[in-house]
């Protein structure tokens, strides 16, 4: 990218905290993706920002902790909505399966 920050190259660019931020294109996504016939790996070492694993779960909390997790309410009502849910689409199966099996006996009936 010309002009860019300091370190930069064509498709990426180095983020405040040092970081490169990939831009993907079509050909950065074949090569990453494994399509190019020029790295076996369809990595080159450089297309993809490494983190620490100490860095990930840091990150991993930080996204955690952005979760709005659902009250014992909001789960309770939904846990038995499911479970009606569940019985009544149980039952109509049961029903259908039922009217299924009387007819095949009907036309078997006719047949022999």
């Amino acid at each position: 990218m010309a002009g860019g920050p300091k370190g930069s190259r064509e498709g990426s660019e180095v983020r405040s905290d040092g970081r490169r931020l990939i831009k993907w294109t079509a050909t950065s996504c074949r090569i990453y993706m494994g399509y190019s016939s020029s790295s076996s790996s369809g990595r080159t070492g450089e297309d993809v920002a490494r983190t620490s694993p100490g860095e990930f779960i840091n990150q991993v909390k930080a996204e955690t902790k952005k979760v709005v997790w659902p009250s014992r309410k909001e789960t309770v009502t939904t846990t038995i909505m499911v479970g009606i849910m569940t019985t009544l689409l149980a039952l109509f199966f049961f029903g259908i399966d039922q009217l299924f099996a009387a007819l095949v006996k009907f036309l078997l009936s006719l047949v022999g």
